[in-house]
């Protein structure tokens, strides 16, 4: 499916360098960048024609790291922990603002995911910052759900070299979620359904809140 630890050394290095990378995910393909590089934020903007006032989203390796980017109470580690890995992020108050911001965030918050993708699993462990995670799309464009749908990209985007499979596919992103109290406000119906996701959240005393 991927090579190689040669690979994210090299992936590494770009993203540390302030390189922008497309990478794929269990959902659809990413651009990612080092949350600790504005200027390789801006670039994603640019690139995707989105508006700086639509947030990205940070992908993490575990409960730990998010614990240093966002303010988290125990019932929250535990809501985490229940559905991380997986195709679903949450919304969580930023603990450096500075940071939420240059991701487009005008409320403080940061969005983070942790995904269950084999290659996402040893990619965040070889990188040495968190990453931007956003779909590899024109904004307003479906999203990239295969390797030829990123001929569009400029050449400095670091397309990673992987062989995608031909079975069990998601095409939608993620589901996002964002804890109010005891309320979980609906962000975004993704790749996990919302029917499913109830009766979970029930068990860890949220209430559903759809818009």
């Amino acid at each position: 499916m991927f090579e190689s630890e040669f690979e994210f050394t090299e992936i590494n290095e770009k993203i540390m360098n302030g390189g922008v990378i497309a990478y794929p995910t269990e959902t659809v393909w990413g651009l990612g960048a080092s949350i600790y590089k504005p200027e390789s934020i801006k670039a994603i903007f640019d690139i995707k024609g989105r508006s700086f006032n639509q947030p990205l989203s940070v992908l993490v390796r575990d409960v730990e790291v998010a614990k240093t980017l966002v303010m988290l109470n125990q019932q929250e580690k535990l809501l985490l922990k229940s559905f991380w890995p997986g195709p679903i992020s949450f919304i969580f108050p930023a603990l450096d603002k500075e940071i939420a911001s240059h991701l487009g965030s005008t409320d403080g918050t940061i969005c983070l995911r942790c995904s269950n993708h084999d290659w996402i699993k040893e990619f965040v462990l070889s990188v040495e910052d968190p990453i931007v995670s956003t779909s590899a799309n024109v904004s307003g464009q479906p999203p990239a759900t295969s390797r030829k749908d990123l001929d569009w990209l400029p050449d400095e985007v670091y397309v990673v070299d992987y062989v995608e499979p031909t079975v069990n596919k998601r095409s939608l992103p993620s589901t996002i979620l964002k804890p109010q109290g005891q309320k979980m406000k609906v962000i975004r119906n993704g790749a996990w359904p919302i029917d499913k996701l109830k009766p979970l959240l029930e068990k860890l005393s949220y209430e559903l809140i759809l818009d």
